[in-house]
């Protein structure tokens, strides 16, 4: 991944990389034993919790 960072940062600038359609849900991070119920049956695939 460290060496490929850089190659993603320019795909995602130029429009070519589409990292939001990527995430399933967003979730607050008071929500995390909900986002790894969610993640483990296989509701969701990538999730972003944040603070």
């Amino acid at each position: 991944m460290r060496s490929d960072f850089h190659r993603l940062l320019r795909l995602y600038r130029a429009g070519k990389l589409d990292l939001e359609g990527m995430i399933t849900a967003e979730m607050d991070i008071s929500g995390v034993n909900d986002a790894l119920t969610a993640m483990k049956s296989g509701e969701v695939v990538r999730q972003v919790l944040t603070f």
